[in-house]
């Protein structure tokens, strides 16, 4: 349903408009009538309508003003206005503001029908086409992070061996960041649950986000977990924020898991270069020819 709010200061009207039009059958719920435009104006700076249907005169606040508010601090509602014929030059020059539409007094049911009728259609659309538009932001957000998480993989375990083409990454996805550095945990985990058991466990819990700076987890073996995060080099709490949030985790999983975890080192690189030098002991490449389970594997 959407939101209707309707203002006239005579009360008669304002009740005729509430009591013998079908909102419902129209698409509409009323969610305010008031006797002022004031009042109108009070209602959107509390919460959204879709809808304003207003007399063009009213004693302080008149229909007019309310739909150059309207116009200029709320534009995604619709205001109708509704007009004596004497007061056409006013509705002509509100119309011309941007008002959806506009009703004669007096009113008669079957134009309120095809106002309405239009409104809610015009409405659907503009619902329709938003969602479509955040799901297609959802979907590339999704398709985002299965990209940075690659990205971290793929510097990680040495893929990336030129610093040129590991910055031109991370600046795709780490914009934000004047300096690209990296911070690299490693743990050691026990636990009860089995290797898959295990695995999603440490997925879902090592993937995320503190104060704006991702981790993810890059390797997952039978005992050891990598979790890895970019940053920005120039900034100084982020190894502190890095740590924190993985001892909170290390105690989530505990207590929700039965799984203990412990950290076996952490360690900052200011720049992808020094990552990529790193020596080889600290990088999980290949095991008698065969890559190590990871969490991408």
């Amino acid at each position: 349903m959407f939101r209707l709010i309707i203002a006239d200061d005579e009360p008669r009207i304002r009740a005729g408009f509430t009591r013998i039009v079908n909102w419902e059958e129209l698409g509409f719920r009323v969610v305010g009538c008031y006797a002022d435009g004031s009042q109108v104006l009070e209602h959107l700076r509390r919460e959204h309508a879709d809808v304003v249907l207003t007399d063009i005169k009213m004693k302080q606040v008149g229909g007019l003003e309310v739909a150059q508010q309207i116009k200029a601090h709320h534009p995604n509602t619709v205001c109708v206005l509704v007009s004596a014929h004497q007061e056409f030059d006013f509705a002509h020059a509100a119309i011309a503001a941007g008002v959806k539409d506009y009703l004669f007094k007096p009113t008669r049911l079957a134009d309120i029908r095809r106002v309405f009728s239009s409104i809610a259609q015009d409405l659907e659309r503009e619902s329709s086409l938003l969602e479509q538009q955040v799901q297609a932001h959802k979907q590339y957000e999704e398709m985002n992070q299965l990209w940075r998480s690659q990205f971290l993989y793929d510097l990680y375990m040495g893929a990336l061996r030129k610093s040129d083409m590991a910055d031109a990454q991370a600046r795709h996805y780490y914009p934000a960041c004047e300096k690209h550095g990296v911070l690299l945990c490693s743990l050691g985990f026990t636990g009860d649950a089995t290797q898959e058991e295990m695995r999603d466990i440490l997925r879902r819990l090592f993937q995320g986000n503190v104060e704006g700076l991702e981790y993810d987890p890059v390797s997952i073996k039978s005992s050891s977990l990598a979790v890895m995060a970019v940053f920005d080099a120039a900034q100084s709490s982020a190894e502190e924020r890095l740590r924190l949030r993985i001892e909170d985790l290390i105690a989530q999983a505990k207590d929700t898991s039965g799984v203990t975890l412990y950290i076996q080192e952490f360690c900052r690189y200011d720049s992808l270069q020094a990552f990529i030098d790193r020596p080889r002991h600290q990088a999980v490449l290949m095991e008698n020819g065969t890559k190590l389970d990871s969490a991408y594997s």
